[in-house]
């Protein structure tokens, strides 16, 4: 009995020393030499402050039309007569009883310089005033002195001496102007007076808004009248292109 326990055991320790070779046993751990390097700081941009809504009201929104216009062209002032004082004046090419007197504001800088009416080669005008049928033929400011004689038209100013723009005329100075171009007017007599310019019949109505409230005050006075009475030709007709 006891041998065949003692021959139980040994062959349980055989197995177990077969099993042994098969047993796991972990790899001895090694310690890892790192460098001595500090870590680099990280860099941070600062925070912005989110813009709130007035602020982005406030900003002035450009568009890709404004970043492609010009710079604005600044705007003129009064400009005294020295200013311009090497210039000379333009004369008027006027006569009797014509059928159109075409007045300006004021000879131009380049009318001035050529000593011609509407001069300037960026001004319509005389391209417009063949276009419209006054003119056979489109003449060149160098013959603006044609135009009474060949066609019963007439060029005359509100003010005789020149600037670069209107706005270098005092808004006095364009008044005053008026009762002298009224007698021009009533002189010459013709059929119709146009302006080159709105602006100019403005400031010529401005100025006639007194006068002619006295003109018909004074024909109303006026009740028993001669039977060979004529009305003088003292009234013509206004317009502005």
């Amino acid at each position: 009995m006891k041998e065949d326990e003692d021959d139980s055991r040994g062959a349980l320790d055989q197995f177990r020393s077969s099993l042994s070779q098969f047993s796991f046993s972990s790899p001895q751990k090694t310690e890892l030499r790192r460098s001595p390097r500090k870590p680099a700081p990280l860099r941070t941009s600062p925070a912005k402050r989110p813009a709130s809504d007035d602020e982005e009201e406030r900003k002035p929104k450009v568009s890709s039309r404004d970043k492609s216009r010009s710079p604005k062209k600044q705007k003129r002032l009064y400009a005294p007569p020295e200013t311009y004082g090497h210039l000379r004046e333009l004369q008027d090419h006027l006569k009797l009883d014509l059928d159109v007197i075409f007045c300006g504001i004021n000879p131009g800088k380049k009318s001035a310089e050529i000593g011609h009416h509407f001069g300037n080669p960026s001004n319509h005008f005389w391209w417009c005033l063949h276009h419209s049928g006054f003119t056979d033929t489109q003449l060149p400011p160098q013959e603006d002195f044609n135009l009474p004689d060949r066609f019963s038209l007439g060029l005359t100013n509100l003010v005789d001496r020149p600037t670069s723009e209107q706005a270098e005329l005092s808004r006095s100075e364009q008044l005053t102007n008026v009762p002298f171009f009224l007698a021009k007017i009533a002189h010459y007599r013709p059929r119709f007076v146009c302006f080159v310019g709105l602006s100019i019949a403005k400031v010529v109505d401005e100025s006639l808004q007194v006068v002619l409230i006295d003109h018909i005050l004074t024909c109303n006075t006026i009740i028993d009248r001669p039977s060979d009475f004529e009305p003088r030709r003292e009234i013509v007709g206004f317009a502005a292109i």
